[in-house]
This record gives structure tokens, C-alpha cells and sequence, in this order.
């Protein structure tokens, strides 16, 4: 409890102050990036309370100590506002209350209150954590079994794109998180959006390599008279098939359908123009 607040506590500390079975039920970017004291403090004291180690006075001391040690005014015991709890309660729930806005008229609510508000801020930062993970594997369109398949060229485009995002928010993430900081759903997302843009042009790249070659050897080799257009793939197609006759048109009908649909799931709203 003498920590600082600000010191940076290294996860083997924990993992010694805890012990191994605590320390593992951490979250994983805590066990890889450490905390800083303030939290630390926050960990240890819930954690000596879970297993009933600490006496009332000892109890009281630690309170004392993360209660004194942030320099905030709490309202006095049982005498919180029941509807600033409720209003923050809510944004944590979403994953939208930021550490800045829990600081916020602290004295409106009480130190207990503010203990189990900063907790669950940390809770829901893992869980949109996971939300962002799963907003960059969509946009590269990539999972694990696609990644093993014998499709290497667009296979490891995707997964090189996705890891190298996912990593930087990860970093960026870990980096918050041990100063006391979590970042919220929206600013998770945001950030992830900004890695899908530095990262994503090598991957339509290759896109646009995959899409040029199905167009060659499958659309051109059953209608050569299609034009190639890798901008406009799908018009190009709709304009050779309304310049045929009708009778040619029912002949074809069920093909040209056939490549629409393949081009506009593998290929559409990646960032290639349509």
C-alpha cells in the first residue's frame, strides 16, 4: 500500500503479492502489461477481502489509504447521490464511463461507490477490447481456418493485416490501461477504424489481385466480350448482358447471375470502389 499511484507496477510483483492462482484469473492484458499503483492498490485490497485476510481494522486502513491517496472529496457513507451513481452506472455498463468523468464531482457519490465504478470501468475496457478485435477480423474478413486453407496470397494478406492492427491496438490498449486509463467502447472503436485505414491498403491490394484474377480466368473465360473492370466489375457485367438479345439473355441468365453474386460476397464494400 505504499506504492505511489503513479509508479508502474511490474506483473511478476503482482504475481508475487497475489500468488499464481489470483494473478491468473487476471485479465490477460494485466498479466502481460502490469498496472500502475493506484489500481494495484485496488487489486491487492479487493483481493485480501475476497479471501477474508484482512481484519475490520486492516479493512478500514486500506479504504483509508486509496480513499486519501486519489485527493478526492467522496460524499460521506450512505449519503451518495443514489442518481450520479445511477447516470455513471450506466455509462460503465456500456463501456462509455471514462476515468476523467468518474472524477467528475466525486463528491456526489461515495468512496465505496467510486471503488466499484473504477473496477467495472477496467471490466468493461476488456470487454470492448474484445469488441475491436472483432471489429478488424470482419473488416479483413479474416479467421483462423481461412488462414490455414491452400489459398496463400490473399490468406496471408488478411492475416498479416489483421494482426498487425489488432497488435497496435493492443499496444494501445495495454499503454491506457497501466496509466490508469482504460479507453471506452467509442474510443476502441475509433482507433480501430484508424488501423483498418493504415493497414487495410495492402490487403485491398491483394483483393484487388484475387478479384482481377477471377474476373480473367472465370468471368472472361465463360463471356470473353466482358469487359475487365476492376472498379466496376458488377457494371461491367449488367452492360454486356443488357447488350444482348433477349434470347441470348435467357440463355445466360443463370450464369451471369452466378458471377454477380460471387464477386459482390468476396469482393464488395472492401474498399475497392463498389
Amino acid at each position: 500500500m505504499s506504492v505511489q499511484d503513479t509508479d508502474y507496477v511490474e506483473p511478476e510483483t503482482l504475481r508475487q503479492l497475489m500468488g499464481d492462482a489470483k494473478f491468473s484469473s487476471l485479465p490477460q492484458i494485466t498479466q502481460e502489461g502490469g498496472v500502475t499503483g493506484i489500481f494495484a492498490k485496488q487489486l491487492l485490497r479487493d483481493h485480501l477481502n475476497a479471501q477474508f485476510w484482512a481484519s475490520p481494522e486492516q479493512q478500514k486502513k486500506m479504504n483509508e489509504e486509496l480513499d486519501t491517496s486519489t485527493q478526492f472529496k467522496f460524499a460521506p457513507a450512505g449519503e451518495g447521490s443514489e442518481t450520479r451513481y445511477s447516470e455513471l452506472y450506466a455509462l460503465a455498463e456500456r463501456g462509455m464511463l471514462t476515468v476523467e468523468e468518474l472524477n467528475t464531482d466525486t463528491f456526489k457519490i461515495t468512496a465505496a461507490q467510486h471503488r466499484e465504478l473504477n473496477m467495472k470501468i477496467f471490466n468493461e475496457a476488456d470487454e470492448s477490447l474484445k469488441v475491436g478485435s472483432r471489429l478488424l477480423k470482419r473488416a479483413f474478413k479474416y479467421n483462423e481456418l481461412d488462414a490455414q486453407t491452400d489459398n496463400p496470397t490473399l490468406a496471408r494478406a488478411s492475416k498479416s493485416a489483421f494482426e498487425n492492427a489488432d497488435f497496435a491496438l493492443q499496444d494501445e490498449f495495454s499503454r491506457r490501461e497501466a496509466e490508469g486509463n482504460p479507453m471506452t467502447l467509442a474510443e476502441i472503436r475509433t482507433f480501430a477504424k484508424e488501423q483498418i485505414d493504415i493497414f487495410g491498403e495492402t490487403f485491398r491490394e491483394e483483393l484487388r489481385f484475387e478479384l482481377e484474377d477471377y474476373f480473367t480466368n472465370q468471368v472472361q473465360q465463360a463471356f470473353p466480350a466482358i469487359e475487365l473492370n476492376l472498379t466496376d466489375p458488377l457494371g461491367a457485367i449488367d452492360r454486356w448482358y443488357q447488350g444482348l438479345p433477349a434470347q441470348e439473355q435467357d440463355r445466360v441468365r443463370s450464369r451471369k447471375t452466378t458471377f454477380r453474386r460471387i464477386i459482390k460476397s468476396r469482393f464488395g464494400n472492401q474498399g475497392l470502389g463498389f
